[in-house]
C-alpha cells in the first residue's frame, strides 16, 4: 500500500483552514486533516465546512476530541460537529474507540457505547464520508497482541480504517513495533494507521511507510516535540523505499 502523507493542521478559522491546506499540497501532501479543537464555534456550520472543501480540492479529513476548546468531553455535540463535516463533503470523519463512554486507552467495550458508535459510523457513511476509528494512549506501550486486539475491535464497529497511537519511548519499544508493524501487514483485513508517541515515536512513523501503514500525519514545520515529522521528510522517506 501507498501510504497517504496527511498534512496535519489546527485551524483558528476557516480562512486559515484554507491557507494550511493549501500550502500542505504546496509541499507535496496527498490530503490534509484539520483537528477543529480551536474552530469557531460560530464557524462549526456544514456551511462553512463546504465552503473550507470547496476553496482547496482535494482530500479533506476531519477530527475532535476531548480537548476541544468549545465542546470539551460533550461527545454528543463533537460527533455532531464532524457529522456537520462529513454533509459538508469530507472524506474522511475520526470517531473515537470510546466515543460515549469515556475510557483509559480510548478504547470502549460498553455494548451501550458500542452502539452508538455504529449508528455514529453509519451516520457518517449516510453522507458520504468515510471514517476512522481511533484510540489514543500516548502513556502506555502496547506490544503486539494488545495492538491487534484494540484494532481488531474497533474493525468490528464498522470504520473504513482503524487507528491506534501508543508509546514508543525506546530503541527496545521502536524495535517491538516494527515487529506489530510487520504482523499489522500480514493480518489485518482493512487500512489501518498505527504510531508512536514519544523519544522513538518519529522513527517509528517512518517504518510504517515500510509496512503499508495507511496514513502518515505530517506537519508543514517541525514540531516542538519532535515527534512527527513533516511533510518533506516523509516525501523523503517515501521515495527511499519505493
Amino acid at each position: 500500500m501507498n501510504t497517504k502523507i496527511v498534512n496535519l493542521i489546527w485551524p483558528t478559522s476557516a480562512e486559515q483552514a484554507v491557507l494550511d491546506a493549501r500550502r500542505g499540497y504546496e509541499l507535496g501532501a496527498d490530503a490534509v486533516i484539520a483537528d477543529l479543537k480551536f474552530w469557531p464555534e460560530a464557524e462549526r456550520t456544514v456551511a462553512t465546512f463546504r465552503r473550507v472543501i470547496e476553496a482547496v480540492p482535494g482530500e479533506w479529513m476531519f477530527c475532535l476530541y476531548r480537548n476541544d476548546t468549545v465542546f470539551g468531553g460533550d461527545d454528543e455535540r463533537r460527533m455532531n460537529t464532524l457529522l456537520q463535516c462529513a454533509e459538508a463533503g469530507a472524506r474522511y470523519v475520526d470517531v473515537m474507540a470510546d466515543l460515549y463512554d469515556p475510557c483509559p486507552g480510548e478504547i470502549s467495550f460498553s455494548a451501550a457505547a458500542i452502539a452508538r458508535q455504529r449508528e455514529a459510523i453509519a451516520a457518517a457513511h449516510a453522507h458520504g464520508a468515510q471514517v476512522i476509528m481511533s484510540a489514543h494512549d500516548s502513556a502506555t506501550f502496547l506490544d503486539e497482541e494488545a495492538t491487534l486486539k484494540v484494532l481488531g475491535a474497533q474493525a468490528e464497529r464498522g470504520p473504513d480504517v482503524v487507528k491506534l497511537v501508543s508509546r514508543c519511548d525506546s530503541e527496545e519499544e521502536l524495535a517491538a513495533e516494527e515487529r506489530t508493524l510487520k504482523r499489522l501487514q500480514a493480518e489485518m483485513t482493512i487500512p489501518w494507521i498505527r504510531l508512536g508517541s514519544g523519544k522513538t515515536g518519529h522513527q517509528q512513523r517512518f517504518l510504517g511507510l515500510k509496512y503499508g501503514c495507511a496514513m502518515e500525519f505530517a506537519r508543514i514545520e517541525p514540531p516542538e516535540d519532535g515527534i512527527q515529522p513533516t511533510i518533506a521528510e516523509f516525501i523523503e522517506q517515501r521515495e527511499r523505499i519505493r
